[in-house]
């Protein structure tokens, strides 16, 4: 009944940081994966929703924050979301998604796990097998 979906999911970090707030900060990369489950509600209507998770892990890298060194670590990310999706064939939804990203174990100095959580949003499509 296309209601549960399972897979993999990655994302990464598109948007710039604010120098001011870091000190000279050169650049930060940021990107992270797992294991993403979701429910769709009312999924044969053409405008539907959806609620799932992604939970996993990634990877942060600092660089020029402290004299021009190059910091990293790994960390564990959750993320809950909901999802607006429009049918565009019976086999083709287009979506929109937002979620909260909540990113723990960073031992980046001036860096805290609240630096890399916060809101995040999401544009994509997903095929169905009919």
């Amino acid at each position: 009944d296309r209601s549960l979906y399972m897979g993999l999911g990655a994302y990464a970090l598109v948007n710039s940081v604010d120098e001011d707030e870091y000190g000279s900060l050169d650049a930060l990369k940021f990107w992270y994966g797992g294991f993403v489950a979701d429910y769709t509600f009312l999924s044969g209507e053409v405008i539907h929703g959806s609620a799932g998770f992604l939970i996993g892990g990634g990877q942060v890298e600092v660089d020029g924050i402290l004299d021009g060194d190059s910091n990293d670590d790994s960390v564990f990310v959750f993320e809950p979301g909901v999802n607006v999706l429009a049918n565009l064939t019976k086999g083709i939804e287009f979506g929109l998604g937002a979620s909260y990203r909540i990113v723990t174990g960073s031992d980046i100095a001036r860096f805290e796990d609240s630096d890399l959580s916060g809101p995040a949003a999401t544009i994509f499509f997903r095929w169905n097998e009919e």
